[in-house]
């Protein structure tokens, strides 16, 4: 690695070190092959908690991003769910739907998440946060409100839905159909 490399990982890894030790040698590893031009990295943090992963890595905007994606594919699920298949079709056609569109998000995740964190340490570098001795990497409140708000949507499009199969099952009973 050249010396201007070996300057990068150095003011990276101040900028994404933690507590733990571990962690730090972590994404100092990382960190030197995405330099040495390999993007893709596996991160099961990103994979499994990636809307609680990013804001807690101060990635708000792309956190924010992944949250309004997955809220698209669960509103896109619930639409084929409700208008396209119609009541009389297996629920569990939809579910697959979802979760093959589940596994492949989180995998993307999974396999970016290192690069993307990079890409934002690399920001704050060029806007020298790496100078400021006090600057903290980790937010845990924002982590735990990302964790939060999925429960309350997941909750919600449940009770939405249950409601819209009620109303379905009443208007087909009305109609003598089953």
């Amino acid at each position: 690695m050249s010396q201007e490399a070996d300057l990068m990982l150095k003011n990276l890894m101040i900028l994404a070190s933690t507590e733990k030790s571990s962690r730090n040698s972590y994404y100092e590893k990382v960190f030197a092959k995405i330099l040495n031009g390999k993007k893709l990295s596996w991160n099961w943090s990103a994979c499994l908690f990636s809307m609680q992963w990013m804001p807690y890595r101060k990635m708000y905007g792309l956190g924010l991003l992944i949250y309004i994606l997955w809220i698209l594919l669960c509103a896109a699920t619930y639409v084929w769910i409700s208008y396209a298949i119609g009541a009389s079709a297996p629920m569990w056609v939809p579910c697959i739907f979802w979760l093959v569109g589940l596994i492949s998000f989180l995998s993307l995740i999974g396999a970016f998440g290192n690069y993307l964190y990079f890409i934002h340490l690399k920001k704050k570098l060029e806007k020298n946060y790496h100078l400021a001795n006090t600057f903290k990497n980790v937010d845990r409140i924002s982590m735990l409100l990302f964790f939060i708000f999925p429960i309350l949507a997941f909750v919600s499009g449940v009770i939405v839905s249950i409601k819209d199969r009620i109303k379905v099952s009443k208007a087909l009973n009305e109609r003598g159909v089953k």
